[in-house]
């Protein structure tokens, strides 16, 4: 999933529960859970190998990317009573699996951070499976959808 989602769902634990440990737990593992349901992403491929002269626009959905959801994650900082470290918290372990990716990339002889990657790579949906991207798209709106109810809905 984008970094997007995974911020939204990561405020949205953050909304519900006020244990910081058991929103890091949870954060965490919301990332692995929705990395492996079916969903779409924009290739980043000149980035992973390191095609820095055609990077630019894999650099920009990324950048956009994550700049909507800093957006998202200000406007519940300002608008949702919320324990502003656990929100931080939340939204940083939920999207720390993809940087820890990111940092295999840079750092690919470094063993903790492979073994990292070989797990969410298990872990993350297989490309290969015949899936329409309509759905995949789908899947993400809807987990979406969810985010932002549980952000809105007070228990």
């Amino acid at each position: 999933m984008i970094f997007i989602v995974h911020l939204i769902i990561g405020a949205a634990i953050a909304s519900k529960i006020k244990f910081l440990p058991l929103v890091i737990l949870l954060a965490l593992l919301s990332h692995y859970f929705l990395d492996s349901l079916p969903h779409a992403e924009y290739s980043i491929k000149n980035i992973k190998e390191k095609k820095w002269n055609k990077s630019k626009l894999d650099f920009l959905k990324l950048t956009l990317d994550l700049t909507a959801g800093l957006i998202i994650i200000l406007i519940v900082y300002f608008t949702v009573k919320i324990n502003h470290t656990i929100l931080f918290a939340a939204c940083f372990f939920a999207v720390l699996p993809d940087i820890l990716v990111v940092f295999n990339w840079m750092f690919p002889n470094n063993d903790l951070l492979k073994k990292h990657f070989n797990f969410h790579h298990r872990i993350h949906f297989p490309e290969d499976k015949k899936i329409p991207a309509r759905e995949k798209l789908i899947i993400e709106l809807l987990v979406v959808l969810l985010g932002f109810l549980l952000l809105l809905v007070k228990v």
